[in-house]
């Protein structure tokens, strides 16, 4: 098939941030409170006697817990309101929030840049079951840290498709890779048993507007391709945006320390930089790297400006950062 996007063609990318990876498996979960009053609970474990919880906020937080968040807070909301301001307080905690398909395009895009100029990591994680309001979201977020799921998905084999448990169970999914080079494309869901059929020129549609497509296939329900709803074709897939995470990660916390003692020579980062991408094709999550360039701040020296190239295994696309670095 021509311009097939299933797995397997990956694209070159240049990308500037100070975003690193981030282990906390916190969520929050969005969901309109209808006829009840708003408010939010934190979750921890389900025991069966949630009387406060409808079905589908005790399903959706269900597949978080048992997803991979150590922690949920459900945040039931009026509508018009933007519920991301339930969580301003704490929002350093979490790493994954899950909108329900109320929560418009408007209220998820100003988090999403906020994630970039703070430089924290997380995602945004929404669902929609028609396929066309699927892509035009994923196309109108344009952002590496957006997961926009679709179609519907079930449960169970004699309940209705919500694309809100699919955006559930790839929260999920994204909170327990730990990882850098976990595989998405392709990985089975077993909570999940049933997903809307789709004609695979709508499915091919969706793909290519970055949305995360799930589908049934040997008896299971699976994703087709982990991807994000990126602007920039290089940063569409979402092993590229953890693994360009981890590897940051892995640099600001070798460089910090020198800078703190004092170390801002513009050689020794770079070469400190060096043995640490060394390390990380050694452990085999890089394939290969361009020398790092390294560059002390006029303004501060206590901030060091460096720019990274380098190839993860397993994908081809080269990524380029720039990360400012303070002690």
């Amino acid at each position: 098939m021509k311009d097939n996007l299933r797995p397997g063609v990956y694209a070159r990318c240049e990308r500037e941030s100070a975003a690193c990876g981030d282990e906390n498996a916190m969520a929050a979960l969005f969901m309109a409170c209808g006829e009840a009053e708003p408010g939010s609970y934190i979750l921890t474990e389900l025991y069966g006697g949630e009387e406060d919880l409808t079905p589908r906020e005790k399903s959706a937080a269900e597949l978080l817990l048992r997803g991979g968040a150590g922690r949920v807070l459900l945040a039931r909301y009026k509508e018009g309101e933007n519920p991301f301001a339930r969580i301003a307080g704490i929002k350093d905690k979490i790493f994954a929030c899950v909108c329900d398909e109320t929560v418009p395009e408007g209220f998820i895009s100003p988090w999403l840049y906020s994630l970039t100029e703070e430089g924290r990591g997380g995602f945004a994680l929404t669902g929609r079951a028609a396929a066309r309001e699927a892509a035009e979201l994923a196309r109108g977020l344009a952002h590496e840290r957006a997961l926009v799921c679709g179609p519907g998905v079930r449960l169970a084999e004699d309940s209705g498709c919500d694309p809100l448990f699919a955006a559930c169970a790839m929260a999920g999914a994204v909170l327990s890779s730990r990882h850098p080079l976990t595989r998405f494309s392709g990985m089975e869901f077993p909570a999940l048993k049933g997903a809307q059929l789709l004609p695979e020129e709508e499915i091919q549609s969706l793909l290519r507007a970055g949305v995360c497509v799930f589908e049934e296939a040997c008896g299971s329900v699976r994703l087709i391709r982990g991807l994000t709803a990126a602007a920039d074709q290089g940063m569409r897939e979402l092993g590229a945006t953890l693994g360009a995470d981890y590897v940051l990660a892995r640099i600001k916390g070798c460089l910090e320390k020198r800078l703190r003692d004092g170390v801002t020579a513009p050689q020794s980062i770079k070469d400190q930089a060096t043995a640490e991408l060394m390390a990380l094709r050694e452990e085999g999550i890089l394939s290969d790297f361009d020398p790092p360039r390294c560059q002390a701040e006029p303004q501060d020296p206590s901030t060091c400006a460096v720019g990274l190239g380098f190839t993860l295994a397993r994908l081809i696309g080269r990524i380029h950062i720039t990360a400012r670095i303070r002690a």
